[in-house]
């Protein structure tokens, strides 16, 4: 009978990961979320850059329109 019989179906559950593998884990998470971070602002950069030419684009239109219309 091995240890593993022991087990609800015969599976043992994963030993812990050693202090080298969480040290490892840890940097790839504070890799990855500053990644995020970075990947986030430069959505924000660019949605607000879009809400600009969008506001833009509606000014100008209204100008355009006011001015068509008073030569008329």
């Amino acid at each position: 009978m091995s240890d593993d019989d022991n087990w609800p179906g015969g599976n043992r559950p994963p030993s812990p990961p050693s202090a080298w593998e969480l040290e490892r884990r840890i940097a790839l998470l504070e890799q990855s979320s500053q990644n995020i971070r970075e990947e986030l602002h430069k959505i924000n950069s660019n949605i607000s850059k879009l809400v600009w030419i969008v506001l833009t684009a509606v000014i100008l239109g209204g100008l355009n329109l006011v001015i068509n219309q008073g030569g008329a």
